[in-house]
């Protein structure tokens, strides 16, 4: 019994023993957490912006940025963000969203600064160049007609040229897909004229744009649409001379989706027209037969040294006049799609092969 009661009483002084202990030892205070900094991960790269609009109805433009390709922890607590510029004809914006803008207005070299700090205390910067040019002078007024007239442009009395913004034709014609214009933006050069019943292709006439001089690269690119026939065409003509000094035709018109609907293609204009002065004429010189009118877009006369468009022959195709060959392989004047003979006007079966069965 006495044993028992020994055992009893030496538990209990441990456990008071343990209790004292956990009384008199020190708490371990939590490990506190560094602060989140911001850190640079790299100056914005040097960009070259066009004051040139093709509607010529802006004189400054705009440039994004995002925060985050150039700041890492962008949301630690206490970062401020500062925009300076250091040059005229830029003005500085705010630090939104993780997002930043800054306006140009005039030509020449920019810089600015996003001065970045912590309660108050700078940290570092992030600094970006500039480059602002204006090629108007090489380009045409209003080439997309997102004006959304004939701005810039000179047309004959008698054409029938308009400005369309219908994004696809045909649309009753039952055809899956319905054809798409494949415009670029909102309106395009429409020789059909389309809004008022197609009375456009009972016309005939130019559309003439203005001055340009060729610059950079040499290259040009534009769309075309319809224009069955070769005497509906695109020229290059020197101001000086009035001679064209290249011609194209939309020789890739298909019946239905690549009729009324625009292709791109491009041209790289010789050297030796680098410096002169340009425009751009559409003719159309015929009144009779299925799609003789033309749809046009998205004129671009200038590509900067080093630039070319690509021509993949998938979306961009080599700008020629084809009619020459057309008639070669196929002995007749019109686009790659038609049938030779296929009205028989010729009077006789020229260009088909049966028995006697048939006759004109």
């Amino acid at each position: 019994m006495k044993k028992i009661i020994c055992i009893a009483i030496l538990s209990i002084m441990a456990a008071v023993g343990l209790i004292l202990a956990g009384c008199t030892q020190e708490e371990t205070p939590p490990t506190q957490e560094e602060p989140t900094v911001p850190e640079k991960i790299a100056d914005a790269q040097d960009v070259v912006v066009d004051l040139y609009g093709e509607d010529l109805l802006k004189s400054e433009r705009t440039v994004s940025y995002t925060l985050s390709d150039y700041v890492r922890n962008i949301a630690a607590e206490g970062v401020t963000y500062t925009l300076s510029s250091t040059s005229e004809g830029l003005e500085t914006g705010d630090v939104r969203n993780n997002r930043f803008e800054v306006t140009v207005s005039t030509v020449g070299e920019k810089s600015f600064t996003l001065d970045v700090a912590q309660n108050g205390t700078a940290l570092f910067s992030v600094s970006a160049k500039i480059s602002v040019v204006d090629t108007s002078a090489n380009n045409i007024q209003n080439g997309g007609f997102e004006t959304g007239d004939l701005t810039g442009w000179t047309m004959s009395d008698d054409a029938g040229f308009a400005v369309g913004e219908n994004l696809t034709y045909f649309d009753t014609n039952g055809y899956d897909p319905v054809p798409t214009v494949n415009q670029d933006g909102d309106y395009y050069l429409d020789g059909f004229d389309q809004a008022n019943g197609f009375t456009g292709e009972a016309k005939t006439g130019t559309i003439t744009s203005s001055d340009f001089v060729l610059g950079g690269s040499g290259w040009v690119s534009f769309k075309l649409g319809g224009g069955a026939h070769k005497s509906l065409k695109v020229e290059l003509v020197d101001k000086e001379s009035g001679n064209a000094i290249a011609t194209f035709n939309n020789y890739m018109f298909s019946d239905p989706y690549r009729s009324i609907g625009l292709t791109e293609y491009a041209y790289e204009v010789p050297a030796e027209h680098l410096g002169k002065t340009l425009f751009v004429r559409l003719s159309d010189e015929t009144l009779t037969g299925s799609f003789m009118a033309l749809t046009a877009d998205s004129f671009r006369m200038y590509y900067p040294e080093g630039e070319e468009p690509i021509v993949d022959n998938e979306t961009v195709f080599p700008a020629r006049y084809s009619g020459d060959v057309l008639k070669e392989q196929l002995d007749v004047e019109h686009a790659t799609n038609q049938l030779p003979n296929g009205d028989f006007e010729s009077g006789d079966l020229t260009g088909w092969t049966g028995d006697a069965l048939f006759a004109i």
